[in-house]
């Protein structure tokens, strides 16, 4: 069992994308975000949260995209998205050559590139979309946890991410991660 553990804290996340750019710097050479096994999505501002007070005052000044509503996003808060590294994963369950295997040491699921024979069958098969495929590698792309030091966590000024001692962080007491067993 890993000794750390990575925290996701949503209240603190001020989508500044520095986690999003320091996973791309480190896993491919590049400042672009789009290329990072994290992403950061905007939330809606508060007013415009379903259940909020002007909720229905709101509801009805919504500009309308392509015969949908679209609510202005608070672009001082985020949704950090990442690989959950399911108990049960499903990009593992599927790997015919076994190239997905979890790390004993981060308790990270980890790519096996010179296993992986690119038949991108673990793309479809993460329920989140945390899988993808980096195509300027011509290889599948998920979070690793950075081997056990996670740049996202380290760039990250608000704390919203974190990589902490599993003794240090207090466990849900029903439920594992990703549906569980």
């Amino acid at each position: 069992m890993p000794d750390m553990i990575f925290v996701v804290d949503v209240a603190r996340c001020s989508a500044c994308q520095k986690c999003e750019i320091a996973c791309a710097v480190h896993n491919v050479k590049e400042m672009n975000a789009a290329r990072a096994r994290i992403a950061i999505f905007p939330r809606p501002s508060p007013e415009f949260r379903a259940g909020s007070a002007r909720w229905g005052e709101a509801r009805r000044a919504l500009p309308v995209e392509g015969g949908r509503e679209s609510p202005p996003l608070n672009e001082a808060s985020g949704t950090p998205v990442t690989c959950l590294q399911c108990d049960d994963a499903g990009c593992v369950r599927v790997c015919q050559v076994g190239a997905l295997q979890r790390s004993p040491t981060t308790g990270a699921i980890e790519i096996d590139h010179a296993h992986c024979v690119r038949c991108k069958m673990c793309v479809p098969a993460c329920p989140f979309g945390n899988m993808t495929w980096d195509e300027p590698l011509r290889q599948v792309a998920k979070c690793d946890l950075c081997h056990g030091m996670p740049q996202c966590a380290l760039a990250c000024p608000t704390g919203a991410l974190k990589y902490r001692p599993v003794s240090e962080v207090a466990m849900p007491a029903i439920g594992t991660a990703c549906g569980g067993r």
